[in-house]
């Protein structure tokens, strides 16, 4: 988490350009080895321990979302206010230390243990854990909150290669894989994690009931949520990792951004989390600070592969496009200088990532931008991107653009509402670039699986014709399958370099997530991935 003086953000915009918008110390990422003793992998959450009496008993937290999944097992997407609802209500199996470099631990899991031919993970969990209306959590729960979850949209899409789990006994099962999976401890990491209670989730008839009255084994108990209004929490005096600072905690739904801000300027809120950049920058009040930290999201420029089209056809234009963007320029003056420009798509921690220098890359060269613009066949056309209505991704674009006009390059934006913009770049032709952003909840160079073939419908058309496709889609299994982390970094090596040296996708920018909070609040972080905020480390 970083945090900016006042003095240094003033000068900061004093030199940013008209636009507006919208990192913790980096660390290599710790390797996942292909097999661990159960004593190398002891989960090891620091016990909490029991904080001072904070200066009042309520929590108030605003969001600009609102809530409306308090379970995991919903049967779409969950999104960022859900997510801050029910991982305080629920526990997670394992987490990722960022204090650790990225760490995989357990939470819930007490160790874990992975077969040498990475397609067996055995867990042990921890004893005496209890859901808040009494039940012991066992291996049963685990089993049926992971059975659940690998028939639901994101299980299917995080569970690579899942097959089955396996009771031992009350405390220990086992997960198998059809075939390893590099970035299964990762995803194991993720909001798929936190665990239901099988005997309730049958007691109240499925999700529904169990939405309307969830039960978890975390640090709050949920009581009520009112819609368009607030989700109210009680403590869980009885939380095996130590009892949390507050009471109670609201969770107030506030979309106008001014409003947020002025809640915890007055105290009537101590806590907004993920606020845009240009509501913060200049906060003069002595009685808040923030904090910002990179996103996981990555905002990236994707090309039109159709067979038709003039720029999938150009690989020239396509590199004077690539040399020709400045990215400090966007980071200037969309991020306030705060994040971070990219020549591969994901975070610096993400798992399999080649670290900087292994690879090839590119960086803003005007000169050589025009070189490549003439040794193309552009003719003047307009160059036709779409992305985003009313994001820093527009924005983007809008830097973009200005950069591209000095090589030469007509740029035209086409910004549209999300379903537009996706209708365009998946069923016609009338586009030539698009720009948007990429998360990845695995957390791993895995999320180049937009690259597979199969993926294609998905993310574009299932028409395109991606340069070197082949080769790219072999890559992205290859790394998928992989056990061996030294063979996954070299596998993804190549796969950059076949992007770099050809173009065919530009990272632009990382998004940036903030927290605004009262002054003398401890314990609150912006958020980095999905989940991190627990409120029990919050207090005063």
């Amino acid at each position: 988490m970083k945090k900016r003086s006042l003095a240094l953000l003033l000068a900061i915009v004093m030199f940013a350009t008209v636009f507006t918008g919208c990192g913790s110390p980096k660390s290599e990422p710790a390797a996942p080895e292909a097999a661990k003793t159960e004593e190398a992998a002891k989960a090891e959450p620091a016990v909490k321990e029991e904080p001072a009496a904070p200066a009042k008993n309520e929590l108030v937290v605003v969001t600009s979302s609102e809530p409306v999944y308090f379970n995991n097992l919903c049967y779409s997407m969950t999104n960022l206010p859900d997510t801050m609802v029910y991982s305080q209500v629920y526990d997670p199996l394992f987490y990722k230390d960022w204090a650790d470099g990225g760490a995989v631990k357990g939470y819930l899991a007490e160790s874990y243990e992975i077969s040498e031919d990475g397609k067996h993970i055995s867990v042990k969990l921890r004893d005496n854990i209890y859901f808040h209306n009494g039940d012991k959590l066992t291996s049963e729960d685990v089993k049926f909150t992971f059975d659940e979850m690998a028939q639901r949209t994101l299980g299917i899409a995080l569970l690579i290669n899942w097959e089955s789990v396996e009771i031992v006994d009350e405390l220990n099962l086992v997960f198998h894989l059809t075939a390893p999976y590099g970035a299964i401890m990762n995803a194991l990491c993720s909001r798929l994690g936190y665990i239901s209670s099988k005997e309730y989730w049958e007691e109240v008839g499925g999700f529904e009931g169990y939405n309307a009255a969830p039960v978890g084994t975390g640090p709050y108990k949920f009581v009520s949520a009112i819609s368009g209004d607030e989700v109210s929490l009680v403590r869980n005096d009885e939380y095996w990792n130590g009892k949390a600072a507050f009471e109670t905690v609201k969770i107030k739904t506030v979309a106008d951004v001014n409003t947020a801000v002025l809640a915890v300027e007055s105290g009537d809120a101590d806590v907004a989390l993920n606020l845009p950049l240009e509501s913060l920058v200049n906060v003069k009040n002595p009685d808040v600070e923030w904090a910002y930290d990179l996103s996981f999201e990555c905002g990236y420029m994707q090309w039109n592969f159709l067979p038709e089209s003039w720029v999938a056809n150009d690989t020239n234009f396509r590199k004077a496009v690539q040399y020709g963007i400045d990215k400090e320029a966007i980071n200037q003056a969309v991020f306030y200088g705060m994040t971070n420009t990219p020549d591969i798509l994901g975070d610096e921690t993400w798992t399999g990532r080649p670290a900087a220098g292994t690879y090839d890359s590119y960086s803003y060269d005007l000169e050589k931008a025009k070189e490549y613009l003439a040794a193309s066949n552009y003719d003047g056309r307009e160059f036709v991107v779409y992305t985003w209505a009313a994001t820093n991704l527009e924005k983007a674009a809008q830097v973009m653009q200005a950069s591209l006009q000095q090589v030469g390059i007509n740029m035209k934006i086409v910004a549209v509402d999300r379903a537009s913009f996706w209708d365009v770049c998946r069923n016609t032709n009338d586009w030539d670039a698009c720009i948007h952003c990429l998360g990845a909840s695995s957390l791993d160079m895995d999320a180049y699986n937009h690259f597979m073939t199969t993926m294609y419908p998905q993310y574009f058309n299932a028409n395109q014709v991606v340069p070197y496709g082949t080769e790219l889609n072999d890559l992205v299994l290859a790394g998928r399958l992989e056990p061996n982390y030294e063979k996954r970094l070299e596998i993804y090596t190549e796969l950059v370099n076949y992007i770099n040296n050809e173009a065919i996708s530009i990272p632009l920018y990382q998004e940036i997530n903030t927290a605004l909070f009262r002054t003398g609040m401890k314990g609150v972080q912006a958020d980095r991935a999905v989940p991190i905020n627990r409120f029990f480390e919050y207090t005063y």
